[in-house]
């Protein structure tokens, strides 16, 4: 007899332990402590063969958290001074050191581009060990079926892995937008997740969500979400990675 076994859409992908994070950390302009849940990181492979980084939403570390400033792409290795994570979905309650943050080589030059990107990449460091997500050459279109991945504060059972979603736009940019199909879910700490193909392979990464709007006296639909998408994110990390070696 099986009991506590998570709870699962019907065509929803398999994710695997330890690949679903929930960050925490210490910087120059505030601390966001192990009893606060601010967002959600992943691991991702972005070589068929290479290493793994740890990928979360790079405006976490910024006033959204309640940090007094927001860290820019150029101070990433000089004012992140930690990073921990817990595993999203309590599989264990160890909390892991990550290491130090990849920060672009042109962040003074570009820096708006990478706040626009609003990711950030980190070593796993020789303490996170885990299973990455990994990057196929499936692309997103418009009205495609995708998954989030993380545990909900409300709207679904903490327990369910993977929450569906459809896709509206897919801009040349590679930002994303699309509609959840759960209409009670919770946006808190989901920024950061992943974004999963049927497949299992990483479909970009989910950057924001939007409580549903009524529209001209209409009730409301259903809540909305943005993010960056599998070939964005993944040139992003390939860029971040050749540039420091990794």
């Amino acid at each position: 007899m099986h009991i506590h076994q998570p709870a699962r859409i019907e065509g929803s992908p398999d994710v695997p332990e330890y690949s679903v994070w929930r960050p925490f950390f210490k910087t120059d302009a505030g601390n966001v402590s192990s009893g606060t849940t601010v967002g959600t990181a992943f691991l991702a492979q972005p070589y068929a063969e290479g290493k793994t980084y740890l990928v979360t939403a790079a405006h976490l570390y910024g006033t959204a958290t309640g940090l007094s400033r927001d860290i820019r792409p150029s101070e990433w290795a000089s004012a992140i001074q930690s990073t921990h994570v817990g595993d999203a979905f309590g599989a264990t309650d160890a909390i892991k050191a990550v290491g130090a943050p990849l920060t672009p080589v042109d962040a003074d030059s570009e820096q708006q581009r990478w706040v626009d990107l609003d990711i950030i990449a980190l070593n796993t460091g020789p303490n996170l060990n885990g299973n990455a997500f990994k990057f196929s050459n499936e692309s997103v279109h418009t009205g495609q079926r995708l998954w989030l991945v993380t545990a909900l504060f409300a709207g679904a059972s903490a327990s369910q892995k993977c929450h569906a979603v459809t896709v509206n736009t897919v801009d040349p940019s590679g930002s994303i937008s699309y509609t959840f199909e759960n209409a009670k879910i919770s946006f808190r700490a989901t920024e950061g997740a992943p974004l999963l193909f049927d497949s299992g392979a990483i479909a970009g990464i989910h950057l924001r969500g939007r409580e549903a709007q009524p529209n001209e006296g209409s009730p409301a639909g259903n809540p909305t979400g943005s993010g960056l998408n599998s070939e964005a994110l993944r040139s992003a990390l390939m860029e971040l990675s050749a540039t420091q070696g990794g």
